[in-house]
């Protein structure tokens, strides 16, 4: 397979990566004006290093094995065969620990059950949806300083509001934050009952970020989610995954944190190499939330870090399938809800199939089950569409074929 990017006429092919692969990360950082991108302790690494991502096990070919330490005199053992080295430990013991936790949440100890159903379905997802996606950039993600309209408004919310946080509610057996010793809580902008809270301050945001994130990706783009300010505590982890659709071209902005030390989200850029994004108050990442994969599969070291995630997607949103192009005002994320429940996603083109979703994957297959008169969509609808593309938005897509 090989990656295509189209960009002011220059065409680049890179070659696909393997489960796994160990990486290089020297001279990055061109498209990153605020702060540093940081390895973790200066360590190479790619995928299934310090988070199962394409394995449902970690890598345990340790960098001081033989044939790692003097590979000219010591031939690698079958079993080491094409897994990365892994300079960061026994990180298997530490996610086994996490998934004990689960299993003593929710299962009286007991392996398998729901908590192991839900880590199938994240490797599972990581693994086959990032490379049946087209990516709108070059490597996914990038660091900036949050436009001050955002920032503002974000800030201003979490300074009235930060007292009044509430317990965030996890389903049983979710492995994508261990909420059992780590309790996560929200500080909703969608909450009427708090100061400046509700509709128009959730859709003020998003018009604020909205160029931001249009000029990065060359795509015209519709919200999708956009909830709350989330507030993670002492210990906790985020299993490193990708977003379910319609997210796709997505903000994390770090609205508040009070840490020993920095706790980065580790992200695998389309080169399929390792990145710990640092961050701090007031500063944005963009990041490709539908291919990129990300995490933080180091522990919060510290007593809070508070996060606002924003989130996009191309063109068309996702129930205008079904409703039409919509012309009043609606609530998209509770429509987004809906979307989700009964399984739609997507935006309308001249096929019917999203532009990020590629032709003749398993994402199209699934897509168009959902969507089985999607090709009847009325001429004049299209034509619409058409004319509320802005004209100056550059087109701008890697296809993976």
């Amino acid at each position: 397979m090989k990656r295509l990017l189209s960009l002011s006429g220059i065409i680049l092919v890179a070659s696909s990566l393997p489960c796994y692969h160990a990486v290089n990360l020297d001279a990055f950082g061109k498209d990153v004006p605020v702060g540093p991108i940081e390895r973790k302790d200066d360590l190479d690494y790619g995928v299934d290093v310090s988070w199962p991502i394409h394995h449902e096990k970690l890598s345990s070919n340790y960098d001081w094995l033989p044939h790692n330490v003097d590979p000219k005199n010591n031939n690698i053992p079958n079993k080491y065969a094409g897994m990365p080295v892994q300079p960061l430990g026994n990180k298997q013991k530490f996610y086994d620990d996490f998934m004990q936790g689960c299993y003593d949440e929710y299962q009286k100890g007991k392996s398998g059950g729901m908590c192991d159903a839900t880590e199938r379905d994240r490797v599972s997802m990581s693994l086959s949806q990032p490379k049946q996606m087209t990516n709108y950039t070059e490597n996914g993600f990038k660091k900036i300083k949050t436009p001050e309209k955002v920032w503002a408004l974000i800030s201003d919310f979490w300074e009235k509001n930060k007292h009044t946080k509430g317990a965030e509610n996890w389903g049983k057996g979710n492995t994508y934050v261990n909420h059992w010793t780590s309790p996560t809580h929200m500080v909703s902008v969608e909450n009427t009952g708090l100061r400046g809270g509700g509709s128009q301050l959730k859709n003020a945001i998003w018009v604020a970020a909205k160029d931001t994130l249009q000029e990065w990706t060359g795509q015209e783009l519709t919200q999708c989610s956009l909830y709350g300010i989330r507030v993670y505590t002492e210990g906790a982890v985020l299993a490193t995954h990708v977003d379910r659709l319609p997210l796709v071209s997505s903000a994390i902005v770090n609205v508040a944190q009070d840490t020993d030390e920095p706790w980065p989200i580790e992200v695998i850029g389309h080169d399929g190499r390792a990145y710990n994004v640092t961050m701090e108050p007031g500063e944005m990442i963009l990041y490709e939330s539908h291919s990129v994969l990300h995490g933080r599969p180091f522990p919060l070291k510290g007593r809070f870090y508070a996060n606002i995630f924003i989130h996009f997607e191309p063109v068309g949103h996702t129930l205008r399938h079904n409703a039409g192009i919509a012309t009043d005002p609606v609530d998209v994320h509770k429509k987004y809800r809906e979307d989700v429940k009964a399984g739609r996603g997507g935006h309308e083109n001249m096929e019917g199939l999203p532009d990020y979703i590629q032709e003749g994957t398993k994402e199209e297959d699934k897509w168009r089950k959902r969507h089985p008169n999607i090709k009847s969509l009325h001429k004049g609808m299209i034509q619409q569409q058409a004319q509320l593309r802005p004209t100056n938005l550059r087109k701008r897509v890697i296809r993976q074929d």
